[in-house]
């Protein structure tokens, strides 16, 4: 049997980001929210792409205090350079305490046929 604040931090972890299958379309914003239900939302922020780049904190917003709000514009260059999908993660700073911490990730897939 699991410990139980072990088994109520996994669970807090689970599910963050919404929504669970998010699309984006060329000229259009692609949203995403991450709740942390933990951590104060001052410490999140967003990551994407194969190498982990953190998105510019102008496309990131606060919403309460335990979660963030992701508003970023779909552009050409953005399906040029990750074709059909792209990874997005919220992540936790750790201050003083080592790398920081995953605390969800998605997949967003491509709704046109831009190509």
């Amino acid at each position: 049997m699991l410990h139980r604040k072990y088994r109520d931090e996994k669970r807090a972890r689970k599910n963050a980001i919404s929504p669970r299958e998010p699309m984006y379309v060329l000229g259009q914003n692609l949203t995403l929210v991450c709740n942390s239900r933990r951590s104060n939302a001052k410490y999140l922020y967003f990551i994407r792409g194969s190498n982990s780049e953190p998105v510019p904190d102008r496309f990131i917003q606060r919403i309460n205090d335990t979660a963030i709000k992701l508003e970023y514009p779909v552009t050409v260059q953005d399906i040029k350079n990750h074709s059909s999908s792209m990874s997005y993660g919220c992540m936790k700073r750790r201050i003083n305490k080592g790398s920081d911490l995953c605390i969800d990730n998605v997949y967003v897939q491509l709704d046109c046929k831009c190509h």
